[in-house]
């Protein structure tokens, strides 16, 4: 009898410890979830900073290239010459556009005295 009431004062504390060990096994699996996650979150982040860096490294990389191009180009006395002989050619084509121009003009007087003079 000593043993029955034994074990009845002995059962809500079991039960309490059940329910505990149950609560505790919840926040582990808790506690692993969010370890994963978060491991996960780590190396996707790793992953987007890396390939930050790279895309930075080769943007820098072609400016870099692209400086060393302008400043070649503003210091090459080649460049100059070819500037000044498109200078001159545009100039040339300029003044053969204005001939062409009068020359046609000129034409032009000539077939409206041709016809005022058969009108006539």
């Amino acid at each position: 009898m000593e043993n029955y009431q034994w074990e009845q004062e002995l059962q809500p504390y079991n039960q309490y410890e059940e329910e505990r060990t149950s609560n505790l096994d919840n926040l582990l699996m808790q506690f692993k979830e969010v370890t994963e996650y978060t491991q996960q979150a780590f190396k996707s982040l790793e992953i987007q900073v890396g390939k930050l860096a790279e895309e930075v490294t080769k943007f820098m990389a072609r400016r870099e290239e692209n400086f060393i191009k302008v400043e070649a180009q503003e210091e090459s006395p080649v460049r100059k010459h070819d500037s000044k002989e498109k200078d001159e050619e545009k100039s040339e084509e300029k003044a053969q556009q204005w001939e062409k121009y009068s020359q046609v003009e000129i034409q032009q007087e000539s077939i409206l005295q041709v016809n005022t003079h058969l009108i006539n």
